[in-house]
């Protein structure tokens, strides 16, 4: 698996219209996707389970991703969490499908019968090469627009990528925002639990 380093955030109206004009000026616009996630699982042997805080946690997920309607993934992801509850870090497995209703076929066919299905336009910009930065909004409002941003250079020290990441935030401008400790599946399955932390550079 492949290291995942990534932050999740959710900004003000008055925040994200200052980023997207940053991005507009000083990156380049990979343009926009309409992005379909299946998160499947089998309710025989569940990835989810029950946090000591009360949530459904997914630290383990399978997704098959449909982009545009012209490329397709199977991915997996494992997250790691302290004693706390607190994330460490986020193991990733990508691959591109040929079709994916096959392969959800296929799946279904193994167990995976629970399907929970998310669909979102996700604007692109990518800086230098070193960071992506995705603004996600969801359809029908599932969830808040949501503003990942991710090291795309391969790294192996989570910490030194995180710290290029804030460092970003502060070279546009962004010094306090909502940083989200799980991913949108997880916030999917749990829309009353609390999953924010304010954070301050």
């Amino acid at each position: 698996m492949n290291k995942e380093i990534e932050i999740k955030i959710k900004l003000t109206d008055v925040q994200l219209d200052a980023l997207t004009a940053w991005l507009k000026e000083h990156a380049h616009y990979a343009g926009e996707k309409k992005i379909v996630d299946y998160y499947v699982d089998n309710p025989n042997d569940s990835f989810y389970t029950q946090a000591p805080q009360g949530f459904t946690d997914a630290l383990q997920f399978l997704r098959v991703r449909v982009v545009d309607e012209q490329q397709f993934f199977k991915t997996r992801k494992q997250r790691t969490v302290d004693a706390q509850g607190n994330t460490v870090d986020v193991q990733e497995d990508e691959f591109p499908l040929a079709d994916y209703r096959e392969e959800l076929e296929r799946l279904k066919q193994q167990g995976f019968t629970d399907q929970i299905v998310i669909r979102k336009t996700r604007d692109v910009f990518l800086t230098n090469g070193t960071l992506e930065i995705a603004i996600d909004r969801f359809e029908d409002n599932v969830l808040p627009t949501v503003v990942e941003l991710e090291h795309r250079k391969e790294r192996r020290d989570v910490a030194k990528g995180m710290k290029d990441i804030y460092a970003f935030l502060r070279r546009v401008g962004i010094t306090s925002f909502t940083q989200f400790d799980r991913g949108v599946i997880c916030m999917f399955l749990n829309p009353d639990y609390n999953f924010e932390k304010e954070v301050v550079l």
